[in-house]
Protein backbone atom coordinates (compact mmCIF):
# COMPACT_ATOMS: atom_id res chain seq x y z
CA UNK A 1 0.00 0.00 0.00
CA UNK A 2 1.34 3.48 -0.98
CA UNK A 3 1.70 5.75 2.05
CA UNK A 4 -0.22 9.01 2.25
CA UNK A 5 1.98 12.09 1.85
CA UNK A 6 0.09 13.91 4.58
CA UNK A 7 1.36 11.41 7.19
CA UNK A 8 4.63 10.07 5.86
CA UNK A 9 5.63 13.32 4.20
CA UNK A 10 4.95 15.23 7.38
CA UNK A 11 7.05 12.73 9.30
CA UNK A 12 9.91 13.41 6.93
CA UNK A 13 9.53 17.16 7.29
CA UNK A 14 9.42 16.77 11.07
CA UNK A 15 12.70 14.86 11.04
CA UNK A 16 14.21 17.51 8.75
CA UNK A 17 12.99 20.20 11.12
CA UNK A 18 14.76 18.53 14.01
CA UNK A 19 18.02 19.00 12.16
CA UNK A 20 17.14 22.63 11.51
CA UNK A 21 17.31 23.46 15.19
CA UNK A 22 21.01 22.70 15.16
CA UNK A 23 22.00 24.95 12.22
CA UNK A 24 21.09 28.27 10.72
CA UNK A 25 18.54 28.61 7.94
CA UNK A 26 21.14 29.42 5.29
CA UNK A 27 23.13 26.30 6.12
CA UNK A 28 19.96 24.22 5.98
CA UNK A 29 18.95 25.61 2.59
CA UNK A 30 22.41 25.03 1.19
CA UNK A 31 23.23 21.65 2.58
CA UNK A 32 19.82 20.00 2.99
CA UNK A 33 18.43 21.30 -0.26
CA UNK A 34 15.51 19.36 -1.70
CA UNK A 35 13.86 20.25 -4.97
CA UNK A 36 10.67 21.86 -3.69
CA UNK A 37 9.03 21.48 -7.11
CA UNK A 38 9.10 17.73 -6.66
CA UNK A 39 6.43 16.39 -4.33
CA UNK A 40 7.83 13.27 -2.61
CA UNK A 41 5.15 10.86 -3.82
CA UNK A 42 7.64 8.30 -5.12
CA UNK A 43 8.85 5.50 -2.91
CA UNK A 44 12.56 4.82 -2.53
CA UNK A 45 12.25 1.86 -4.90
CA UNK A 46 10.50 3.98 -7.53
CA UNK A 47 13.15 6.67 -7.19
CA UNK A 48 15.90 4.09 -7.64
CA UNK A 49 14.21 2.63 -10.71
CA UNK A 50 13.89 6.05 -12.29
CA UNK A 51 17.61 6.73 -11.81
CA UNK A 52 19.89 5.15 -14.47
CA UNK A 53 22.84 5.39 -12.03
CA UNK A 54 21.30 2.83 -9.63
CA UNK A 55 19.99 0.17 -12.02
CA UNK A 56 22.47 -2.45 -10.76
CA UNK A 57 21.48 -1.88 -7.14
CA UNK A 58 17.82 -2.36 -8.12
CA UNK A 59 18.74 -5.72 -9.71
CA UNK A 60 20.37 -6.77 -6.45
CA UNK A 61 17.20 -5.92 -4.53
CA UNK A 62 15.02 -7.83 -7.00
CA UNK A 63 17.16 -10.99 -7.00
CA UNK A 64 17.81 -11.34 -3.25
CA UNK A 65 15.43 -13.02 -0.82
CA UNK A 66 14.44 -11.42 2.45
CA UNK A 67 15.50 -12.99 5.73
CA UNK A 68 13.73 -13.41 9.03
CA UNK A 69 16.80 -13.68 11.22
CA UNK A 70 18.63 -16.60 9.63
CA UNK A 71 15.48 -17.97 7.99
CA UNK A 72 14.98 -17.10 4.32
CA UNK A 73 11.53 -15.88 3.27
CA UNK A 74 11.02 -17.63 -0.06
CA UNK A 75 8.40 -15.36 -1.62
CA UNK A 76 9.72 -11.91 -0.68
CA UNK A 77 12.65 -9.96 -2.16
CA UNK A 78 14.24 -6.75 -0.91
CA UNK A 79 12.66 -4.50 -3.51
CA UNK A 80 9.40 -4.94 -1.59
CA UNK A 81 11.01 -3.54 1.55
CA UNK A 82 11.99 -0.36 -0.28
CA UNK A 83 8.45 0.02 -1.60
CA UNK A 84 6.75 -0.52 1.79
CA UNK A 85 5.31 1.94 4.33
CA UNK A 86 8.32 1.81 6.62
CA UNK A 87 10.30 5.06 6.94
CA UNK A 88 13.95 4.29 6.15
CA UNK A 89 17.16 5.77 4.74
CA UNK A 90 19.04 4.07 1.90
CA UNK A 91 22.64 4.67 0.82
CA UNK A 92 22.54 3.23 -2.70
CA UNK A 93 25.87 2.48 -4.42
CA UNK A 94 25.99 3.88 -7.93
CA UNK A 95 26.65 1.58 -10.88
CA UNK A 96 30.28 2.71 -10.94
CA UNK A 97 30.82 1.70 -7.30
CA UNK A 98 31.59 -1.91 -8.24
CA UNK A 99 33.10 -3.76 -11.16
CA UNK A 100 30.96 -5.74 -13.57
CA UNK A 101 32.15 -9.00 -11.98
CA UNK A 102 31.23 -7.76 -8.52
CA UNK A 103 27.76 -6.68 -9.62
CA UNK A 104 27.33 -10.05 -11.36
CA UNK A 105 27.93 -11.79 -8.02
CA UNK A 106 25.31 -9.69 -6.24
CA UNK A 107 22.71 -9.72 -9.04
CA UNK A 108 22.95 -13.45 -9.72
CA UNK A 109 19.56 -15.09 -10.12
CA UNK A 110 18.58 -18.24 -8.22
CA UNK A 111 21.11 -17.68 -5.46
CA UNK A 112 21.63 -20.46 -2.94
CA UNK A 113 20.40 -19.91 0.60
CA UNK A 114 23.97 -19.07 1.70
CA UNK A 115 24.47 -16.64 -1.19
CA UNK A 116 21.17 -14.92 -0.44
CA UNK A 117 22.10 -14.52 3.21
CA UNK A 118 25.54 -13.11 2.42
CA UNK A 119 24.16 -10.51 -0.04
CA UNK A 120 21.30 -9.71 2.33
CA UNK A 121 23.35 -9.19 5.47
CA UNK A 122 26.68 -7.95 4.17
CA UNK A 123 25.50 -5.79 1.29
CA UNK A 124 21.83 -4.78 1.19
CA UNK A 125 21.11 -4.42 4.91
CA UNK A 126 24.53 -2.83 5.32
CA UNK A 127 23.28 0.13 3.24
CA UNK A 128 19.85 0.65 4.84
CA UNK A 129 18.92 2.24 8.19
CA UNK A 130 15.60 2.78 9.91
CA UNK A 131 14.22 6.31 10.21
CA UNK A 132 15.39 9.43 8.40
CA UNK A 133 19.09 10.30 8.23
CA UNK A 134 19.58 13.43 6.10
CA UNK A 135 23.08 14.91 5.92
CA UNK A 136 24.41 18.45 6.09
CA UNK A 137 27.39 20.53 7.13
CA UNK A 138 26.92 19.83 10.85
CA UNK A 139 26.16 16.12 10.48
CA UNK A 140 28.17 13.82 12.73
CA UNK A 141 26.42 10.71 13.96
CA UNK A 142 26.72 6.97 14.26
CA UNK A 143 24.11 5.38 12.05
CA UNK A 144 22.86 1.91 12.93
CA UNK A 145 22.22 -0.04 9.75
CA UNK A 146 19.77 -2.94 9.41
CA UNK A 147 22.86 -5.15 9.44
CA UNK A 148 23.24 -3.84 13.03
CA UNK A 149 26.59 -2.28 12.11
CA UNK A 150 27.35 1.27 13.24
CA UNK A 151 28.89 3.65 10.72
CA UNK A 152 30.01 7.24 11.02
CA UNK A 153 28.03 9.72 8.96
CA UNK A 154 29.47 13.16 8.28
CA UNK A 155 28.68 15.91 5.80
CA UNK A 156 30.60 14.48 2.87
CA UNK A 157 30.68 10.74 3.47
CA UNK A 158 29.33 7.66 5.26
CA UNK A 159 32.11 5.56 6.80
CA UNK A 160 34.59 7.20 4.44
CA UNK A 161 32.51 6.58 1.29
CA UNK A 162 31.72 9.89 -0.42
CA UNK A 163 28.29 11.04 -1.52
CA UNK A 164 27.48 11.73 -5.14
CA UNK A 165 25.70 14.93 -6.09
CA UNK A 166 22.44 13.09 -5.40
CA UNK A 167 21.79 13.01 -1.68
CA UNK A 168 18.95 13.92 0.66
CA UNK A 169 16.47 12.76 -1.98
CA UNK A 170 13.04 13.00 -0.39
CA UNK A 171 10.82 9.94 -0.90
CA UNK A 172 7.39 8.99 0.36
CA UNK A 173 8.85 6.35 2.66
CA UNK A 174 12.20 7.86 3.58
CA UNK A 175 15.46 9.40 2.41
CA UNK A 176 17.72 8.29 -0.43
CA UNK A 177 21.44 9.00 -0.84
CA UNK A 178 23.54 7.87 -3.82
CA UNK A 179 27.14 7.06 -2.85
CA UNK A 180 30.29 6.63 -4.91
CA UNK A 181 31.34 3.32 -3.39
CA UNK A 182 30.15 0.62 -1.04
CA UNK A 183 30.25 0.46 2.75
CA UNK A 184 32.56 -2.38 3.72
CA UNK A 185 30.93 -4.87 6.07
CA UNK A 186 32.95 -5.36 9.23
CA UNK A 187 32.29 -8.65 10.98
CA UNK A 188 31.55 -8.89 14.67
CA UNK A 189 33.72 -11.14 16.82
CA UNK A 190 30.99 -13.77 16.73
CA UNK A 191 30.69 -13.56 12.94
CA UNK A 192 34.44 -13.84 12.50
CA UNK A 193 34.71 -16.93 14.68
CA UNK A 194 31.75 -18.67 13.04
CA UNK A 195 32.64 -17.86 9.42
CA UNK A 196 36.43 -17.71 9.22
CA UNK A 197 37.78 -20.81 7.51
CA UNK A 198 40.31 -21.78 10.18
CA UNK A 199 37.63 -21.80 12.91
CA UNK A 200 34.56 -22.86 10.93
CA UNK A 201 34.89 -26.60 11.66
CA UNK A 202 35.92 -26.40 15.31
CA UNK A 203 35.24 -23.34 17.45
CA UNK A 204 32.87 -21.74 14.93
CA UNK A 205 30.74 -24.88 14.66
CA UNK A 206 30.69 -25.05 18.46
CA UNK A 207 29.31 -21.52 18.82
CA UNK A 208 26.74 -21.99 16.08
CA UNK A 209 25.49 -25.23 17.63
CA UNK A 210 24.39 -23.43 20.78
CA UNK A 211 23.06 -20.26 19.13
CA UNK A 212 19.41 -19.58 18.29
CA UNK A 213 17.64 -16.61 16.70
CA UNK A 214 14.88 -14.85 18.60
CA UNK A 215 12.64 -12.44 16.70
CA UNK A 216 11.58 -9.12 18.23
CA UNK A 217 7.93 -8.98 17.19
CA UNK A 218 7.46 -5.37 18.29
CA UNK A 219 10.25 -4.10 16.02
CA UNK A 220 9.58 -6.33 13.02
CA UNK A 221 7.45 -5.44 9.97
CA UNK A 222 4.83 -7.91 8.76
CA UNK A 223 3.78 -8.43 5.13
CA UNK A 224 0.77 -10.52 6.03
CA UNK A 225 0.10 -14.22 6.49
CA UNK A 226 1.01 -17.00 4.08
CA UNK A 227 -1.13 -19.97 3.00
CA UNK A 228 -0.02 -21.96 6.05
CA UNK A 229 -1.11 -19.27 8.46
CA UNK A 230 2.44 -18.16 9.21
CA UNK A 231 3.30 -14.46 9.51
CA UNK A 232 5.62 -13.21 6.76
CA UNK A 233 8.09 -10.55 7.91
CA UNK A 234 9.58 -8.30 5.26
CA UNK A 235 11.79 -6.65 7.87
CA UNK A 236 12.47 -8.67 10.97
CA UNK A 237 14.54 -7.64 13.95
CA UNK A 238 16.21 -10.62 15.56
CA UNK A 239 18.72 -11.23 18.32
CA UNK A 240 21.07 -14.17 18.58
CA UNK A 241 21.10 -15.89 21.94
CA UNK A 242 23.56 -18.50 23.07
CA UNK A 243 24.27 -20.19 26.37
CA UNK A 244 27.93 -19.61 25.55
CA UNK A 245 27.58 -15.89 24.96
CA UNK A 246 25.38 -15.54 28.02
CA UNK A 247 28.25 -17.05 30.00
CA UNK A 248 31.38 -15.65 28.39
CA UNK A 249 30.35 -12.41 26.73
CA UNK A 250 27.91 -10.88 24.26
CA UNK A 251 30.33 -10.98 21.33
CA UNK A 252 27.46 -10.69 18.84
CA UNK A 253 26.24 -7.35 20.24
CA UNK A 254 27.32 -4.41 18.09
CA UNK A 255 27.37 -1.92 20.96
CA UNK A 256 29.84 -3.99 22.98
CA UNK A 257 33.62 -3.73 23.19
CA UNK A 258 35.31 -7.08 23.73
CA UNK A 259 38.81 -8.38 23.34
CA UNK A 260 39.10 -12.11 22.69
CA UNK A 261 42.38 -14.01 22.90
CA UNK A 262 42.33 -17.12 20.72
CA UNK A 263 45.01 -19.41 19.35
CA UNK A 264 45.05 -19.97 15.61
CA UNK A 265 42.81 -22.74 14.35
CA UNK A 266 45.75 -25.17 14.21
CA UNK A 267 46.90 -24.26 17.73
CA UNK A 268 43.34 -24.67 19.02
CA UNK A 269 43.07 -28.17 17.54
CA UNK A 270 46.47 -29.10 19.00
CA UNK A 271 45.50 -27.94 22.49
CA UNK A 272 42.18 -29.77 22.35
CA UNK A 273 43.91 -33.00 21.23
CA UNK A 274 46.31 -32.65 24.16
CA UNK A 275 43.69 -32.23 26.88
CA UNK A 276 40.56 -33.93 25.53
CA UNK A 277 41.17 -37.14 27.52
CA UNK A 278 40.68 -35.13 30.71
CA UNK A 279 37.00 -34.81 29.73
CA UNK A 280 36.49 -38.49 28.96
CA UNK A 281 33.08 -39.39 30.41
CA UNK A 282 33.64 -43.08 29.73
CA UNK A 283 30.29 -44.91 29.67
CA UNK A 284 28.06 -41.94 30.54
CA UNK A 285 25.16 -41.25 28.20
CA UNK A 286 26.19 -38.76 25.52
CA UNK A 287 29.84 -39.04 26.51
CA UNK A 288 31.19 -37.63 23.22
CA UNK A 289 28.92 -34.58 23.30
CA UNK A 290 29.73 -33.95 26.97
CA UNK A 291 33.42 -34.19 26.22
CA UNK A 292 33.31 -31.66 23.38
CA UNK A 293 31.05 -29.20 25.20
CA UNK A 294 32.94 -29.08 28.49
CA UNK A 295 36.42 -29.29 26.99
CA UNK A 296 35.72 -26.39 24.64
CA UNK A 297 33.97 -24.40 27.37
CA UNK A 298 36.91 -24.79 29.72
CA UNK A 299 39.43 -23.86 27.05
CA UNK A 300 37.50 -20.59 26.66
CA UNK A 301 37.65 -19.79 30.39
CA UNK A 302 39.80 -16.66 30.11
CA UNK A 303 39.44 -15.89 26.41
CA UNK A 304 36.93 -13.03 26.81
CA UNK A 305 37.56 -9.55 28.17
CA UNK A 306 34.87 -6.86 28.34
CA UNK A 307 36.93 -3.71 27.87
CA UNK A 308 34.03 -1.51 29.00
CA UNK A 309 34.37 -2.91 32.52
CA UNK A 310 38.12 -2.51 33.00
CA UNK A 311 39.20 0.08 35.59
CA UNK A 312 42.89 0.34 34.67
CA UNK A 313 43.44 -1.78 31.55
CA UNK A 314 47.09 -0.86 31.07
CA UNK A 315 47.86 -2.17 34.56
CA UNK A 316 45.60 -5.22 34.71
CA UNK A 317 42.49 -6.71 33.17
CA UNK A 318 39.97 -9.24 34.42
CA UNK A 319 38.22 -11.67 32.13
CA UNK A 320 34.45 -12.07 32.02
CA UNK A 321 34.46 -15.03 34.42
CA UNK A 322 36.25 -13.09 37.15
CA UNK A 323 34.56 -13.68 40.49
CA UNK A 324 35.71 -11.62 43.44
CA UNK A 325 34.15 -14.02 45.93
CA UNK A 326 36.08 -16.94 44.44
CA UNK A 327 39.35 -15.01 44.66
CA UNK A 328 38.76 -14.19 48.33
CA UNK A 329 37.76 -17.78 49.11
CA UNK A 330 40.64 -19.50 47.33
CA UNK A 331 43.20 -16.75 47.98
CA UNK A 332 44.36 -17.23 44.38
CA UNK A 333 44.18 -14.60 41.67
CA UNK A 334 42.03 -16.31 39.06
CA UNK A 335 40.89 -14.61 35.81
CA UNK A 336 43.29 -11.66 36.21
CA UNK A 337 46.19 -10.65 33.96
CA UNK A 338 48.71 -7.93 34.69
CA UNK A 339 50.36 -5.54 32.19
CA UNK A 340 48.35 -7.07 29.31
CA UNK A 341 49.85 -4.83 26.58
CA UNK A 342 53.51 -5.31 27.51
CA UNK A 343 55.80 -7.80 25.75
CA UNK A 344 54.85 -10.77 27.93
CA UNK A 345 51.27 -9.63 28.44
CA UNK A 346 48.19 -11.52 27.36
CA UNK A 347 47.52 -9.08 24.48
CA UNK A 348 51.09 -9.13 23.16
CA UNK A 349 52.83 -12.43 23.84
CA UNK A 350 53.21 -14.54 20.66
CA UNK A 351 50.40 -12.69 18.89
CA UNK A 352 50.27 -13.71 15.23
CA UNK A 353 47.58 -11.25 14.13
CA UNK A 354 45.14 -8.69 15.51
CA UNK A 355 41.70 -8.80 13.88
CA UNK A 356 39.67 -5.58 14.02
CA UNK A 357 35.99 -6.43 14.38
CA UNK A 358 32.89 -4.26 14.56
CA UNK A 359 32.58 -4.77 18.31
CA UNK A 360 36.15 -5.32 19.47
CA UNK A 361 39.34 -7.18 18.62
CA UNK A 362 40.62 -10.72 18.36
CA UNK A 363 44.22 -11.33 19.38
CA UNK A 364 45.16 -14.43 17.46
CA UNK A 365 48.11 -16.25 19.03
CA UNK A 366 50.43 -18.95 17.72
CA UNK A 367 50.22 -21.02 20.90
CA UNK A 368 48.05 -21.50 23.95
CA UNK A 369 48.22 -18.32 26.05
CA UNK A 370 46.90 -19.43 29.42
CA UNK A 371 47.94 -21.46 32.43
CA UNK A 372 45.99 -24.71 32.73
CA UNK A 373 46.18 -24.57 36.52
CA UNK A 374 44.52 -21.13 36.59
CA UNK A 375 41.81 -21.87 34.04
CA UNK A 376 40.43 -25.40 33.76
CA UNK A 377 42.86 -27.63 35.66
CA UNK A 378 42.99 -26.09 39.12
CA UNK A 379 43.17 -28.26 42.26
CA UNK A 380 39.80 -29.56 43.43
CA UNK A 381 39.05 -28.71 47.05
CA UNK A 382 36.38 -30.48 49.04
CA UNK A 383 35.58 -28.47 52.16
CA UNK A 384 35.16 -30.86 55.07
CA UNK A 385 32.44 -28.77 56.67
CA UNK A 386 30.29 -28.99 53.53
CA UNK A 387 27.58 -31.62 53.89
CA UNK A 388 27.28 -32.19 50.12
CA UNK A 389 28.31 -35.74 49.18
CA UNK A 390 29.44 -36.32 52.80
CA UNK A 391 28.56 -39.41 54.82
CA UNK A 392 29.53 -39.56 58.50
CA UNK A 393 29.71 -42.82 60.40
CA UNK A 394 27.32 -43.55 63.27
CA UNK A 395 29.94 -42.87 65.93
CA UNK A 396 30.89 -39.40 64.68
CA UNK A 397 29.82 -36.28 66.53
CA UNK A 398 30.45 -33.43 64.04
CA UNK A 399 30.81 -29.73 64.67
CA UNK A 400 32.04 -26.78 62.63
CA UNK A 401 34.75 -24.56 64.08
CA UNK A 402 35.73 -21.15 62.76
CA UNK A 403 39.50 -20.67 62.68
CA UNK A 404 40.70 -17.16 61.90
CA UNK A 405 43.84 -17.99 59.99
CA UNK A 406 45.05 -17.15 56.51
CA UNK A 407 46.12 -20.77 56.13
CA UNK A 408 42.67 -22.29 56.66
CA UNK A 409 40.47 -22.80 53.60
CA UNK A 410 37.39 -20.58 54.02
CA UNK A 411 38.36 -20.23 57.73
CA UNK A 412 36.22 -23.21 58.73
CA UNK A 413 37.05 -26.77 59.78
CA UNK A 414 35.06 -29.87 60.55
CA UNK A 415 35.60 -31.19 64.08
CA UNK A 416 34.92 -34.95 64.32
CA UNK A 417 34.87 -36.74 67.68
CA UNK A 418 34.07 -40.27 68.76
CA UNK A 419 30.58 -40.67 70.15
CA UNK A 420 31.51 -41.72 73.69
CA UNK A 421 34.71 -43.48 74.51
CA UNK A 422 38.12 -42.16 73.46
CA UNK A 423 38.69 -45.47 71.68
CA UNK A 424 35.70 -45.11 69.35
CA UNK A 425 37.00 -45.78 65.84
CA UNK A 426 34.76 -43.65 63.66
CA UNK A 427 34.84 -43.12 59.90
CA UNK A 428 33.78 -40.35 57.51
CA UNK A 429 33.43 -40.39 53.72
CA UNK A 430 33.81 -37.31 51.53
CA UNK A 431 32.43 -37.46 48.01
CA UNK A 432 34.19 -35.22 45.48
CA UNK A 433 32.43 -33.94 42.38
CA UNK A 434 33.49 -31.95 39.32
CA UNK A 435 36.55 -34.10 38.75
CA UNK A 436 38.40 -34.55 35.49
CA UNK A 437 40.05 -37.72 34.26
CA UNK A 438 43.79 -37.80 34.84
CA UNK A 439 46.58 -38.24 37.35
CA UNK A 440 46.14 -36.84 40.87
CA UNK A 441 47.71 -36.57 44.27
CA UNK A 442 45.16 -36.72 47.10
CA UNK A 443 45.68 -34.84 50.36
CA UNK A 444 43.90 -34.48 53.70
CA UNK A 445 44.55 -31.15 55.44
CA UNK A 446 44.47 -31.74 59.21
CA UNK A 447 44.98 -29.23 62.01
CA UNK A 448 46.61 -29.95 65.40
CA UNK A 449 43.91 -30.95 67.85
CA UNK A 450 44.95 -28.18 70.26
CA UNK A 451 44.45 -25.52 67.60
CA UNK A 452 41.88 -23.75 69.80
CA UNK A 453 44.26 -23.66 72.78
CA UNK A 454 41.83 -25.53 75.04
CA UNK A 455 43.93 -28.69 75.48
CA UNK A 456 46.94 -29.12 77.69
CA UNK A 457 48.34 -31.98 75.65
CA UNK A 458 48.37 -32.14 71.87
CA UNK A 459 48.01 -35.52 70.21
CA UNK A 460 48.10 -36.50 66.54
CA UNK A 461 45.48 -38.61 64.81
CA UNK A 462 46.11 -42.12 63.57
CA UNK A 463 43.89 -43.18 60.70
CA UNK A 464 43.43 -45.26 57.57
CA UNK A 465 42.47 -43.77 54.19
CA UNK A 466 40.54 -45.36 51.31
CA UNK A 467 39.98 -43.78 47.90
CA UNK A 468 37.16 -45.12 45.72
CA UNK A 469 36.69 -44.27 42.04
CA UNK A 470 35.26 -45.71 38.83
CA UNK A 471 37.64 -47.64 36.61
CA UNK A 472 37.54 -47.94 32.78
CA UNK A 473 34.85 -50.62 33.02
CA UNK A 474 32.55 -48.50 35.16
CA UNK A 475 33.22 -50.55 38.29
CA UNK A 476 34.21 -49.14 41.66
CA UNK A 477 37.87 -49.59 42.47
CA UNK A 478 39.48 -48.88 45.86
CA UNK A 479 42.96 -47.44 46.35
CA UNK A 480 44.68 -47.89 49.70
CA UNK A 481 48.29 -47.71 50.73
CA UNK A 482 49.95 -50.76 52.29
CA UNK A 483 52.35 -50.52 55.21
CA UNK A 484 55.88 -50.66 53.69
CA UNK A 485 57.08 -52.58 56.75
CA UNK A 486 54.10 -54.94 56.79
CA UNK A 487 52.79 -55.25 53.21
CA UNK A 488 49.78 -57.31 54.28
CA UNK A 489 48.44 -54.48 56.43
CA UNK A 490 46.76 -51.20 55.51
CA UNK A 491 48.96 -48.22 56.21
CA UNK A 492 48.17 -46.05 59.24
CA UNK A 493 48.66 -42.32 58.68
CA UNK A 494 49.74 -39.84 61.36
CA UNK A 495 49.54 -36.05 61.12
CA UNK A 496 52.19 -33.67 62.38
CA UNK A 497 50.80 -31.75 65.37
CA UNK A 498 53.42 -29.03 65.01
CA UNK A 499 51.71 -27.57 61.94
CA UNK A 500 48.67 -27.56 59.73
CA UNK A 501 49.59 -30.79 58.03
CA UNK A 502 48.81 -31.57 54.39
CA UNK A 503 48.95 -35.37 54.47
CA UNK A 504 49.61 -37.10 51.14
CA UNK A 505 47.31 -40.14 50.99
CA UNK A 506 48.94 -41.76 47.94
CA UNK A 507 52.63 -41.59 48.80
CA UNK A 508 53.43 -44.53 46.49
CA UNK A 509 52.71 -42.36 43.45
CA UNK A 510 49.93 -40.51 41.61
CA UNK A 511 46.53 -42.14 41.09
CA UNK A 512 44.91 -42.22 37.65
CA UNK A 513 41.17 -41.55 37.64
CA UNK A 514 39.94 -42.63 34.17
CA UNK A 515 36.43 -41.11 34.25
CA UNK A 516 35.52 -37.42 34.07
CA UNK A 517 32.70 -36.29 36.34
CA UNK A 518 32.68 -32.59 35.54
CA UNK A 519 29.30 -30.86 36.06
CA UNK A 520 27.54 -34.12 36.86
CA UNK A 521 24.99 -34.59 39.62
CA UNK A 522 26.80 -37.25 41.64
CA UNK A 523 30.29 -37.52 43.04
CA UNK A 524 32.46 -40.16 41.38
CA UNK A 525 35.38 -40.16 43.84
CA UNK A 526 35.04 -40.90 47.55
CA UNK A 527 37.75 -40.41 50.16
CA UNK A 528 37.15 -42.22 53.45
CA UNK A 529 39.11 -41.49 56.63
CA UNK A 530 38.86 -43.96 59.51
CA UNK A 531 40.30 -43.48 62.98
CA UNK A 532 42.31 -46.59 63.85
CA UNK A 533 43.89 -47.00 67.29
CA UNK A 534 43.84 -49.50 70.10
CA UNK A 535 43.01 -48.77 73.74
CA UNK A 536 46.69 -48.63 74.62
CA UNK A 537 47.32 -46.09 71.85
CA UNK A 538 44.87 -43.56 73.27
CA UNK A 539 47.73 -42.10 75.32
CA UNK A 540 49.53 -41.31 72.07
CA UNK A 541 46.72 -40.54 69.63
CA UNK A 542 43.45 -38.61 69.72
CA UNK A 543 40.15 -39.63 68.14
CA UNK A 544 39.18 -35.97 67.68
CA UNK A 545 40.16 -34.70 64.24
CA UNK A 546 40.16 -31.13 62.95
CA UNK A 547 39.78 -31.61 59.20
CA UNK A 548 40.04 -28.58 56.94
CA UNK A 549 39.55 -30.13 53.51
CA UNK A 550 40.38 -32.88 51.04
CA UNK A 551 42.42 -31.79 48.00
CA UNK A 552 42.75 -33.47 44.62
CA UNK A 553 45.76 -31.90 42.94
CA UNK A 554 46.36 -32.63 39.23
CA UNK A 555 49.85 -33.86 38.50
CA UNK A 556 51.96 -35.32 35.73
CA UNK A 557 51.87 -39.02 34.91
CA UNK A 558 54.67 -40.93 36.65
CA UNK A 559 57.69 -41.69 34.52
CA UNK A 560 57.85 -45.26 33.34
CA UNK A 561 60.74 -47.22 34.82
CA UNK A 562 63.27 -48.83 32.52
CA UNK A 563 63.21 -52.62 32.39
CA UNK A 564 66.31 -54.67 33.18
CA UNK A 565 67.29 -54.96 29.51
CA UNK A 566 67.17 -51.17 29.10
CA UNK A 567 63.83 -51.06 27.27
CA UNK A 568 60.81 -49.26 28.64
Amino acid sequence: MKPNFNSIGKAFLAIMAMGLSFSCTDQWDEHYSVDESVVPDMSILEKLKSNPETSEFVKVLETTKMFNGKKMVEDVTYDELLDADQFITVWAPSNSALTADEWAKYTKKNKTREENYEVSQMFIRNHIARFGHPVGETTKEKVIMMSKKRYESVASAIEGVSYSSQKNLSCSNGVLHIINGTIDYKKSIYEYITTEKEYADNLGAFFKKYTVDEIDLDKSVSAGIDANGQVIYIDSVTTERSILMDKFGLINEEDSNYVVVLPTGAAWDAKFAEMAYRFDYQKAEGADSLQLFWAYSNLLTDAFVNMNLQKHPTDSIVTTLYNETKVKRTKKIFNTYYKPFEADGIFANDVAEVIECSNGKIYKTNTWSFSDAYTWDAPIIKEAESSEYRVLGELVRPATAIIRSGKISEEKVLVMKGDKAVTDQWDATFGIGNTLAGWYNVYAVILPNDITGELTTAKPNQFNAYIEYFNENGRIETYQEKDPKRPTRVYKYNNDIAKIDTVLLNFSGPIFFPACNYEQEKASINVTLKINMTASETKTYSNTMYLDCIILEPTEAPEEEDSEDGEE
